[in-house]
């Protein structure tokens, strides 16, 4: 009786040490799946103070963090001028622009692509200690979190990526952290308006050139592919703003002009080759273009950016 007491013991532990077994090993198997899958960067906003910039790069497996004070002023698109980034997230939920008033400012100001936004507390916008943001960041995407985040609205990313991110935070070191702060890199300075008030506004190139190339993407420098751009638009100085953002995700800019006639849609045009490229899936996924096969580029170009009317909206009153 007491020999099939000892191994009914044994089989209970031999059973309870296998299924242990299969789950790390599950979670280690599903960890390396997400990461296979995982575009090679990812940009995700968080709401609070100062607001958090998380840049996943998939192929360095490191993360970089943008520090910005939400009562730094920027320039708002579709006209409605500058704002504090906490005003203007307040302001595009007033509105209901569900993100992307305030995303498409804070892409322009920073000329960085983002993916979408987390609010990780809802209504109140929480203050962050700047000692404790990776901490705050590890909390903010703890795997039960985007479950409730997509079930209370409170954020505009994809399922899938947004459990990626998550998944992505939760294994990656503190040591593969690395962090911009907006204030302490000086980036900031104050500007007195015409009621006396002094506020403080983001030196948005400053920061880019100290941000150097944090966000690049590092096959676009395998690539190598150059790329001209035209703006079709009566807008001016559209080019130079998208150049601005492309430069700094590592593309090889070599021309900026203007062009005829009007397109309603950006489109970027190359030969068949080219289509699968980094370059191109990214030109696409970023300005929601069109991509138009053709033999007969400039000689100075591998890859010609289009731009149309559907990004000069940006800069037109809703």
């Amino acid at each position: 009786m007491k020999k099939m007491r000892i191994f009914h013991q044994k089989t209970i532990w031999i059973t309870f040490g296998v299924v242990v077994f299969f789950v790390v090993l599950g979670i280690g198997a599903f960890i390396q799946w997400v990461r296979y899958f995982t575009p090679e960067r990812q940009t995700i906003v968080i709401v609070a103070d100062p607001f958090l910039i998380v840049s996943f790069n998939s192929r360095k497996q490191q993360f970089t963090v943008a520090k910005i004070p939400g009562d730094t002023r920027i320039d708002a698109v579709h006209g409605y001028g500058k704002y504090p980034l906490a005003s203007l997230w307040k302001l595009d939920r007033i509105d209901k622009r569900g993100g992307t008033l305030f995303i498409k400012s804070l892409e322009e100001s920073l000329s960085l692509p983002i993916d979408g936004y987390i609010d990780p507390f809802g209504q109140a916008i929480p203050q962050v200690v700047t000692s404790d943001s990776l901490s705050f960041i590890r909390r903010s995407f703890s795997l039960w979190v985007p479950f409730q985040l997509l079930y209370q609205k409170r954020t505009n990313v994809p399922f899938f990526s947004l459990i990626a991110f998550a998944v992505n935070v939760a294994s990656t070191r503190f040591d593969a952290f690395v962090t911009y702060d907006a204030d302490r890199l000086l980036t900031l300075y104050d500007e007195t308006l015409p009621d006396g008030s002094v506020v403080r506004s983001l030196d948005a190139e400053r920061f880019r050139v100290l941000l150097a190339n944090s966000f690049e993407y590092t096959t676009l420098r395998i690539e190598r592919l150059k790329v001209g751009i035209y703006n079709t638009t009566a807008t001016p100085l559209l080019g130079q703003r998208i150049s601005q953002t492309l430069e700094q995700l590592g593309m090889f800019v070599i021309f900026i002009a203007n062009d005829e006639p009007v397109t309603t849609t950006c489109e970027v045009v190359a030969r068949p080759e080219y289509k699968k490229s980094q370059t191109v899936q990214l030109l696409l996924h970023l300005y929601d273009c069109l991509f138009v096969s053709s033999t007969a580029l400039d000689s100075r170009d591998d890859v010609s950016l289009r731009i149309g009317n559907a990004y000069e909206s940006l800069f037109v009153p809703y």
